[in-house]
């Protein structure tokens, strides 16, 4: 059989459900009121299918030693076509903040506090993890000089902005997160961006407010090269969305039996088309599927499943960790030279065994890591505002409430 036979990706995500019934009991899913729910479902499916497309890559450059886009639509587009909507995601979701504050302003500190906590402490923990395995695959030698290894070390924590090297000489070091990072900083631009593109959708923010956007967009213009540019296109597909699906009328109409079938029959044409999702076209696609996914279609109720948002509660730990997952797995624990000679059906094997950890694994991390971060966003942006109010250097504010004190002390006690 085929190792790009679709049965395999079938098994997998039957596997991921499976694996995620003990996570949706003792952890449990956010309710459905209140929440895109069709996009959270949407969300976790795109994440895992990230981990297929990256399994497949594997099996190839294990047999062949090139590491390239898998040669099958299929499987190109469960990397590429997912990344895309992503982005779609979150242009959606945040331009929706905008329109809607036209009835209650944004508070930017909170959104910002937000995003930081979002997005940064699994990060960490995830680099974390790719130095130690770096210098682990370097027998904690160092092959480089201390400057050049602080260097890369720094680029990496930058969310790969200002570059993502190899670090101490190591050729695997993308290899062990299966190059997943690249993705982030056209994350990072879009929200950077947030203050500018309130001008158009609701309301001016402070001048501060826009300068601090300008500024930081060119810091990161300058250090960031843009690898795909129509990648912004995504974005602006998903602020086009929120738009459109706010109608009522067109919500009704997209949700229901008609609409399941049209996204479907986009995705189908997608990846009949296309073997890469970064052309205008394929694109195209997916944003008539996003479209109607965000409207609230449900696919036949497969996104609204709790399962389903299961995976979409831990997506971004799924995104950042897989690949660490599948490098330990073939490097440490079967070795390249005995995974080399898997057939298809051992390969696969092996990645149901992955997923098998892979779901519980990122359970927790969510768990223990981004919820406990995302329930500090409110007590971290009240110190932020109080940051943010003093003008003064922190310094220069402690030493003057020290002189004051010893002002105030007799003479004689000095």
């Amino acid at each position: 059989m085929s190792p790009l036979n679709p049965v395999w990706a079938i098994a997998s995500v039957s596997a991921a459900l499976i694996c995620a019934l003990l996570p949706a009991k003792y952890i449990g899913v956010p309710p459905q009121s209140g929440r895109y729910v069709s996009i959270d479902g949407l969300r976790g499916y795109a994440a895992f299918f990230v981990f297929l497309h990256h399994s497949a890559i594997w099996y190839f450059f294990l047999h062949s030693g090139v590491w390239s886009i898998p040669p099958s639509n299929l499987y190109a587009q469960f990397g590429q076509g997912s990344v895309v909507l992503f982005f779609m995601i979150t242009g959606f979701l945040f331009s929706s903040k905008l329109i809607n504050a036209k009835l209650k302003p944004i508070n930017w500190v909170d959104l910002y506090t937000s995003r930081f906590l979002r997005l940064v402490p699994l990060y960490i923990l995830s680099v974390c993890i790719l130095f130690i395995i770096v210098f682990a695959l370097s027998h904690f030698d160092l092959y480089s000089t201390p400057y050049h290894i602080i260097s890369e070390i720094i680029q990496w924590l930058s969310f790969t902005i200002i570059g993502s090297p190899i670090i101490n000489s190591i050729y695997y070091t993308k290899m062990i997160v299966a190059s997943i990072y690249w993705s982030l900083p056209y994350e990072i631009f879009f929200y950077i961006s947030l203050p500018i593109l309130a001008i158009f959708i609701s309301s001016r923010p402070s001048s501060k407010c826009i300068k601090t956007s300008i500024v930081s967009l060119i810091i990161v213009f300058l250090l960031w090269h843009f690898p795909r540019r129509i990648l912004l296109l995504p974005f602006a597909f998903g602020i086009s969305t929120s738009f459109i699906v706010n109608n009522k009328y067109i919500s009704s109409i997209i949700r229901g039996n008609i609409g399941s079938v049209i996204a479907l029959g986009s995705l189908f044409a997608d990846i009949v088309l296309y073997h890469t999702a970064y052309t205008f076209g394929a694109i195209f696609l997916l944003a008539i599927a996003f479209f109607i996914i965000a409207g609230g279609n449900t696919l036949f109720g497969i996104f609204s499943n709790r399962l389903s948002r299961m995976l979409g509660e831990i997506s971004y730990s799924t995104y950042l960790l897989h690949g660490i997952t599948l490098f330990i797995t073939f490097k440490f624990i079967v070795g390249f030279t005995k995974a080399a000679t898997f057939s298809p059906l051992e390969h696969w094997l092996t990645i149901l065994c992955c997923t098998t950890f892979l779901i519980p694994f990122c359970s927790l991390t969510f768990y223990f890591i981004e919820a406990p971060a995302m329930r500090a966003v409110p007590s971290a942006a009240k110190l932020a505002k109080r940051v943010l109010a003093r003008p003064a250097p922190l310094g220069r504010s402690i030493l003057t409430s020290k002189l004051d004190a010893v002002s105030q002390v007799p003479p004689g006690e000095l």
